[in-house]
């Protein structure tokens, strides 16, 4: 488990067991929040979709501080879809940012969370990665769970493409984009 310290901007601003879970979630590893997953028995996204939120919300929290404005909706959809609290962060942009379009200083809401795509970007390709994604990465991880000599190479990815619409070598660049983004 990642032992690094949370900086309170990155939790709710009140004290709570959401503030104790959030942290959780910051400092599992991947294959904690795959393990907790796997007894998830609740009817709603379990934990490794809460985790992943949580490792989204801390790559949206250093592109907000970095002046991209654009973090802000993505980070409050995050929250929403993954049903975790906004951190105090996101709270506070997100105010400062309607108030600038409430008080009349911005015209619209682009002025105030910038454009959500840049030109010419491919939107089909860019939502295939993000849905399939996932999906490719749990699925070499189920095929290893049933059999550890099972390799993982070419002809898994061809396999596991094939089952989700996908050439191997896009299978594979899924998976390894996945992993590497959340295995640091």
């Amino acid at each position: 488990m990642n032992k690094t310290k949370i900086s309170d901007e990155l939790l709710p601003p009140v004290d709570g067991a959401d503030r104790k879970e959030m942290k959780n979630l910051y400092t599992w590893t991947l294959e904690e929040a795959v393990q907790a997953q796997r007894q998830w028995t609740g009817k709603h996204r379990g934990p490794l979709y809460q985790w992943l939120g949580a490792q989204e919300l801390l790559e949206l929290y250093k592109l907000y501080k970095a002046g991209h404005k654009e973090a802000i909706i993505e980070a409050f959809f995050s929250c929403s879809i993954n049903s975790l609290p906004l951190p105090e962060w996101l709270e506070m942009a997100f105010l400062r940012a309607y108030r600038e379009v409430r008080c009349y200083r911005a015209k619209s809401w682009d002025d105030v969370f910038e454009q959500p795509h840049p030109k010419n970007m491919k939107i089909g390709a860019k939502k295939d990665e993000r849905e399939k994604g996932i999906e490719v990465y749990l699925r070499v991880i189920e095929m290893r769970d049933k059999d550890s000599t099972t390799a993982i190479d070419r002809g898994l990815f061809n396999d596991i493409g094939g089952e989700l619409g996908l050439s191997g070598s896009l299978a594979e660049k899924y998976y390894y984009n996945f992993k590497n983004k959340f295995n640091r």
